[in-house]
């Protein structure tokens, strides 16, 4: 949340969308507050009730705790996973890819 303004003072006309630990509308405003046109949330709304995801991953991101999950694929976009089998064999395939060099 410390962020949205001080990012807001540098990209100036670039809308911005405030993500991360927003869950609640208090936490919404919050960020609107702070300058943000934006939010986004991801396990608030898989936890929801017309969410498809399987009960067993609802469960689990109730479950987890600080540090169970990681924000993993940066080359291609970021995103957070639970730190598991599958995350496993995402950072070895992560990690056999290149990276990319822009030449000026």
């Amino acid at each position: 949340m410390c962020l949205i303004p001080l990012i807001k003072n540098v990209v100036k006309k670039i809308p911005v969308i405030a993500a991360g630990g927003i869950g609640s509308g208090r936490s919404m405003m919050a960020a609107f507050a702070l300058g943000a046109e934006g939010v986004q949330i991801g396990s608030r709304f898989v936890l929801s009730t017309e969410s498809s995801a399987h009960i067993n991953f609802k469960n689990r991101i109730l479950e987890s705790k600080e540090g169970d999950t990681i924000l993993t694929l940066k080359k291609l976009t970021p995103v957070r996973l639970m730190k598991n089998e599958f995350y496993s064999k995402i950072q070895e395939a992560e990690s056999k890819v290149p990276t990319l060099m822009i030449l000026s």
